[in-house]
């Protein structure tokens, strides 16, 4: 239930920010794939944009992991968190 409430969140918000942002325009689409003709640049600022937030909200939930797990103060990187959560995980039957 709470991965469906998530799901749910998460497209009142993308759904919103795709309208706002112009994205659902397709003309608007079509002259910012137009790169040899009259190109538009404004939405390269917007995925530029939310790539700086994911990217950020990416950081804050590795640095979370890691005191969750309590791994805080040791310089962990991802690999060494994807390391110590793997080591935990039961083996499969025939996965030796």
């Amino acid at each position: 239930m709470p991965a469906i409430l998530a799901a749910l969140a998460s497209g009142l918000l993308f759904g919103p920010g795709l309208t706002v942002s112009q994205m659902i325009n397709p003309a608007k689409v079509i002259a910012f794939l137009d790169i040899l003709g009259d190109w538009d640049p404004s939405l390269s600022t917007r995925a530029i944009s939310s790539k700086a937030i994911c990217g950020s909200a990416r950081k804050a939930s590795t640095v979370m992991m890691v005191t969750m797990l309590g791994l805080a103060g040791c310089g962990c990187s991802a690999l060494m968190l994807l390391t110590h959560v793997a080591e935990r995980l039961p083996v499969l039957p025939g996965m030796g």
